[in-house]
């Protein structure tokens, strides 16, 4: 859940405009962070599933 809320705060104009810049950019590290661990486990998921078979 925590990745939904910082795409919403990333896709939030009122945030991007008001928030100090170096928080703008922690929030979107993090959202990077989380996307690639996410799409990392959906890979492994899927050897998971596929090593079932």
């Amino acid at each position: 859940h925590e990745l939904v809320g910082l795409s919403n705060k990333l896709n939030n104009e009122d945030f991007l405009k008001k928030a100090p810049a170096h928080v703008v950019e922690g929030v979107k590290e993090k959202h990077t962070i989380l996307v690639e661990k996410e799409q990392k486990l959906r890979t492994n998921l899927s050897r998971i599933k596929e090593a079932q078979e």
